[in-house]
């Protein structure tokens, strides 16, 4: 989305508390900066509109428009591989990722998304946040007077240019308790992330510097393969100490086998530095990579509002004759499932017969079947009971060709025992487990047990039967 070429404009930043707008008009440029006791996200949007209000004043008049970055922590983002499509199929499969990807329904979901436009396939990074809190940006700014205010999370210039980085740039944005890593191809943003190594204060612990350098490793891992091999550069832009820090560490660590540039501003001006560069783009006309928007939604307008009499005349007589061939339709179909309830219910007895065959010869199945799978599971049980009568079974039940359960009676535990071992060792026993063991309490009857195990029949059959197949 694009302002029209040197128009005023106000960019508005806030992060962690920390407020920055900048009025772009022409060669004049207007700052303000100070702090926000209020959320603009959560808070009452009166209160909110109200501070700042205070916070504006010092710029006099402000301009009709105005585009607001939001900070990347109230954001959820990923990243997605668009493959091979028509170029006016894009937008619709970012939008149904976006449904997939986030948590969030639809309805209540703003969206928005950097990657292929005119090309077919490429990396493509996808932003998303709850409906509820956007629109309370959107309300606080309409109290202020701004009726379409564009809301965003990275401008295009603080972001890296990829034609002066052989196709693929990167950045590092530090801020006074964040770090934010913007990777760019040449069909947009790859990769937006906040690393989680933030920093408590402006002292930057050696600690803190060590988490960033371990999230920048596995964020840069997480890049498509051909994207990261042109990745040769990454530029650290911040305040003069933390940013020299953590090129020392990034340098020191061989964080991606890459080369760090340090890009210094003054210090606490990170946030200042993201509304001037936001301003400064959209008056030269340069498109924003990430903007927040709702998803397409069904037009709830009543189109029979904008048609004449005669138009409306025309459309109930066409709903008349619809619902009269609606009827005609139903009516014809109740009378042909007239006609097949009474052709089934004279053969149903026939196909209840056939269905009670089928059942019984499903049920008796394994012990009919002349299949290689029954006859192994046959032949391990009968392998694992001794010859002589000391144990014995009294039901072998096979279900669906592979669990198998036997119930059986042992004279004594030793030889139940002995049958349980040939059991284990026989290599297509799996997850062999014992429900019951019981022996009787005047220690003459037979002890009863049962079993389950599932079979697998082993590799080397397996291969044996692939080699003898035609």
């Amino acid at each position: 989305m694009s302002f029209r070429k040197n128009a005023a404009i106000l960019g508005i930043g806030f992060d962690d508390g920390q407020f920055s707008a900048v009025l772009v008009d022409g060669p004049v440029h207007r700052r303000a900066q100070g702090t926000l006791a209020v959320d603009p996200l959560t808070d009452d949007p009166a209160l909110v509109a109200q501070e700042l209000r205070e916070q504006l004043a010092p710029l006099g008049r402000l301009p009709r428009r105005v585009v607001v970055c939001l900070p990347l922590n109230r954001v959820l983002t990923t990243a997605v591989d668009v493959p091979e499509m028509p170029a006016d199929l894009v937008a619709g499969f970012l939008r149904l990722q976006a449904e997939t990807e986030f948590l969030l329904p639809p309805a209540g979901m703003v969206f928005g998304s950097s990657g292929p436009g005119s090309e077919a396939a490429g990396p493509a990074t996808l932003m998303a946040m709850a409906l509820e809190p956007y629109d309370n940006l959107r309300r606080t700014l309409r109290l202020l007077g701004w009726k379409r205010p564009v809301v965003t999370v990275v401008p295009v210039p603080l972001a890296p240019r990829p034609a002066e980085t052989g196709g693929v740039g990167a950045s590092l944005l530090v801020g006074p308790r964040w770090v934010d890593l913007v990777v760019c191809g040449q069909t947009g943003i790859a990769l937006l992330r906040r690393l989680a190594g933030a920093v408590p204060d402006s002292q930057w612990p050696q600690a803190d510097i060590a988490a960033v350098a371990g999230e920048l490793r596995l964020s840069l891992g997480q890049l498509p393969s051909g994207l990261r091999a042109r990745l040769g550069r990454v530029a650290i832009v911040g305040s003069p100490e933390p940013v020299r820090k953590l090129q020392a560490q990034l340098c020191a660590s061989s964080v991606g086998g890459l080369e760090y540039d340090c890009q210094e501003m003054a210090p606490d001006t990170t946030v200042l530095a993201r509304a001037v560069d936001l301003a400064s783009g959209q008056v030269r006309n340069q498109e924003l990579a990430l903007t927040l928007a709702p998803l397409p939604a069904t037009s709830q307008r009543r189109v029979w509002m904008r048609w004449n009499r005669r138009q409306l005349t025309w459309a109930a007589a066409g709903v008349l004759l619809a619902i009269g061939l609606v009827a005609a339709l139903g009516l014809r179909q109740q009378r042909q499932l007239h006609h097949l309830q009474s052709a089934w219910a004279a053969m149903e007895p026939r196909a209840q017969a056939v269905r009670q065959i089928l059942g019984e010869v499903k049920a008796r199945e394994p012990w009919l079947s002349d299949q290689p799978l029954s006859l192994d599971i046959l032949r391990a049980v009968t392998l694992a009971f001794p010859e002589r009568g000391t144990v014995w079974t009294t039901r072998l039940e096979i279900k669906e060709r592979t669990k198998v359960g036997v119930s059986g009676k042992a004279l004594n535990r030793e030889a139940w025992l002995q049958v349980l071992d040939q059991l284990r060792q026989n290599p297509g026993v799996r997850d062999l487990r014992v429900s019951q063991a019981r022996e009787p309490a005047d220690g003459k009857a037979p002890m009863t047990f049962a079993l389950s195990f599932t079979w697998r029949t082993p590799s080397s059959k397996r291969d044996a039967a692939l080699e003898v197949t035609p």
